[in-house]
């Protein structure tokens, strides 16, 4: 029996089409968990055991929230910051219905039944055709740049901020308080 195929090419390609989009969804979520942990400054095996313990979109809203509390953004900024977070949540939902549905070649493609749909419809499921699943994993390649790169803004916005504030306090600790004034 080791010799007889057991799948038929079609089978191959598809398994080979949803497992290789699972792993660069991975990929991504690695990224987006060291970028976290990055622009925290937590320790890695603090930072990694607090990222299990969230799911993919509480990570989108961290990482959304950590960039967008620079009050000194722009609307272009911040446009930007919202389109790479909505890439990243499309991602997720097509990670979903790939990840937890029954699945089955096709001539183009993979077949997805709709796995958790509540809807009384007649179709339940979803195809992706090859094309798609490549530019899903182009697109996906293309986020860990835009991840890593919003990171780096982040932390060096937040370094600036750390070495204004303590220029601040240095200033304010050489300040000499006359005898009739009060400090606030």
């Amino acid at each position: 029996m080791e010799d007889e195929e057991i799948y038929s090419p079609d089978e191959k390609r598809a398994f080979h089409l949803v497992g290789e989009f699972l792993g660069w969804f991975s990929r991504l979520e690695a990224v987006i968990d060291k970028s976290i942990i990055d622009i925290l400054e937590l320790e890695d095996a603090v930072g990694t055991l607090l990222m299990v313990y969230l799911n993919f979109s509480s990570k989108c809203n961290l990482l959304q929230e950590l960039a967008l509390a620079d009050v000194a953004l722009g609307a272009e900024e911040r446009k930007e910051i919202q389109k790479t977070i909505g890439k990243l949540r499309k991602f997720a939902d097509d990670r979903n219905i790939i990840a937890h549905s029954m699945f089955s070649p096709t001539a183009t493609g993979v077949e997805f039944s709709s796995h958790g749909q509540k809807k009384l419809v007649t179709s339940r499921s979803t195809t992706m055709d090859e094309a798609k699943f490549r530019t899903r994993r182009e697109e996906i390649g293309r986020s860990w740049g835009d991840v890593a790169s919003l990171a780096a803004k982040i932390k060096l916005k937040t370094k600036q901020k750390h070495i204004a504030e303590l220029v601040i306090r240095a200033r304010f600790a050489n300040v000499i308080l006359g005898a009739d004034s009060k400090p606030n």
